[in-house]
């Protein structure tokens, strides 16, 4: 009788060990599985941000473009048009012997310039992208810049 009750207490022993393992291993597994879901959403959430940041950075471009674009138009056509007006009518003026002669060829010497020097700039404020230089390169600079 007292050999039954042993092994009553070694089966209960057993069993309350075989579910406390089993237990066990089943919330290291839990942990696991989670913390894998938890490591993924992470990682998804820094490839989102990732790109949020790319999307941003090429539509800031596009605007800095379009910006410069327009510019560079303006100053051409507009302020262009004013000072080939102006030379022409100094030249007209000129032909009409209106004022002092030596003054009037002067100035339309300093307009011709000044007309010259206003396509310049026009041409140095439109935008030419660097055929060897993208985005994913200039990025990737940057990135290497911060570490």
């Amino acid at each position: 009788m007292q050999k039954d009750h042993y092994n009553e207490v070694f089966l209960a022993v057993l069993l309350t060990t075989v579910i406390f393992l089993f237990l066990s291993i089943a919330i290291v597994f839990l942990m696991l599985y989670f913390q894998k879901k938890k490591f993924q959403y992470a990682k998804e959430k820094g490839e989102l941000e990732k790109q949020y940041g790319e999307q941003l950075l090429q539509s800031r471009l596009e605007m800095q473009e379009q910006t410069f674009e327009t510019i560079s138009q303006e100053i051409h056509d507009n302020v262009g048009q004013l000072l080939s007006l102006a030379k022409l009518q100094l030249s007209i003026a000129e032909q009409n012997e209106v004022g002092d002669k030596s003054l009037i060829t002067e100035i339309k010497g300093n307009v011709g310039n000044a007309l010259s020097d206003l396509r310049d700039i026009a041409k140095k404020f439109k935008y030419k992208p660097h055929p060897g230089v993208n985005l994913a390169s200039g990025r990737r600079a940057g990135a290497a810049a911060h570490r």
